[in-house]
């Protein structure tokens, strides 16, 4: 049986999709070098599920995983991708969220570092 978008309410994310199909969702190389950190460990949403005809009217169901509180870690890993990644590091217990993470003494003190030259490949670290 052929299922058609309208008989499952999903024309609004068929045609949502369509103004982005064309944007890439990753770029590899930037054209600078890239240095990720992220907060992990705190409750985050990773999926929403709609009930059969439900979208975009009614709200959907949230699957919660890990991540930064606002950022799925599936998400937040794909700057491991990145052509000229020059350090990964992630971040957990307290003021560990999104937000928060530009709170944190050692995430400032690892900012100034990069900020003046100091390189965590070339032995600095924080």
């Amino acid at each position: 049986a052929v299922v058609s978008t309208q008989s499952t309410g999903a024309e609004k994310g068929v045609e949502m999709y369509r103004y982005i199909e064309d944007v890439p969702l990753f770029i590899p190389d930037l054209g600078v070098d890239v240095y990720c950190m992220h907060g992990i460990n705190q409750t985050t949403p990773f999926q929403f599920r709609y009930t059969p005809n439900s979208f975009p009217d009614k709200y959907p169901t949230t699957i919660n995983g890990n991540g930064d509180g606002t950022v799925n870690l599936p998400s937040l890993q794909l700057c491991k991708g990145f052509k000229r990644l020059r350090d990964y590091r992630t971040v957990s217990g307290f003021l560990a969220t999104h937000l928060e993470i530009l709170q944190r003494d050692d995430v400032i003190d690892y900012l100034v570092g990069l900020l003046a030259g100091k390189r965590p490949d070339q032995g600095w670290d924080v």
